[in-house]
């Protein structure tokens, strides 16, 4: 509830299931992993969220699109996976925290109408 990271894993099936249950054939079931469908997916889910929260009167809204396809110039910032974050929650600083506490910096440059490329 206090992450900053606001995101869900979603697990799908990888084989067919019918009356019978889970057919034997792996990878069997992978018409849904394709890209374009889990942008519609994505537009889909974030226009039912933000229906909930105008329901629910939360003036916040989520948008389902890369900073990329917003028109957003910011540096993401790196996985630091379950022991570094670990480490960090504890005060421990880590190289991979130290990277991203210099990528918050060059954010706040990019912000303030500094330019950045790769």
């Amino acid at each position: 509830l206090d992450s900053n990271n606001p995101h869900a894993h979603i697990m799908l099936t990888m084989r067919q299931v019918d009356a019978n249950g889970f057919k034997n054939e792996k990878k069997s079931a992978r018409a849904w992993n394709k890209k374009e469908l889990l942008q519609e997916q994505r537009a889909a889910w974030s226009h039912h969220v933000n229906q909930a929260l105008a329901e629910a009167r939360i003036p916040q809204q989520v948008d389902h699109r890369s900073w990329e396809a917003k028109g957003i110039e910011r540096v993401p910032k790196i996985h630091l996976g379950w022991y570094a974050s670990n480490q960090e929650k504890r005060g421990i600083a880590t190289d991979l925290g130290e990277e991203n506490r210099q990528i918050d910096t060059l954010n706040v440059l990019l912000e303030e109408g500094a330019s950045w490329s790769r």
